[in-house]
């Protein structure tokens, strides 16, 4: 897998994330929705942890930096359910 593709389970995993949101959209259920908004700001908030370890040293190696690229993917899509769950009413 190229550097930055995001894996098939981080693919399911957001499939499942857009299910449930899809869902809650549909119930009406803004507790739902206020559940995915926080699971989602922790992932990321464990990402930004994950990401300033893996870029720490003076200069970081390409495992590093891969590392680094897999993570930015996640979070561009964790990101994009934590705006869906936020637009929805």
């Amino acid at each position: 897998m190229a550097p930055g593709a995001a894996s098939p389970v981080l693919l399911e995993e957001q499939h499942g994330l857009r299910e449930r949101l899809a869902s809650a959209r549909a119930a009406g259920d803004t507790e739902a929705l206020r559940q995915v908004a926080e699971e989602v700001g922790d992932r990321l908030a464990a990402i930004d942890r994950r990401l300033a370890a893996a870029l720490a040293a003076p200069e970081p190696g390409q495992a590093a930096l891969d590392e680094a690229a897999a993570l930015l993917a996640e979070a561009r899509l964790l990101e994009r359910a934590l705006d869906a769950a936020s637009t929805m009413p």
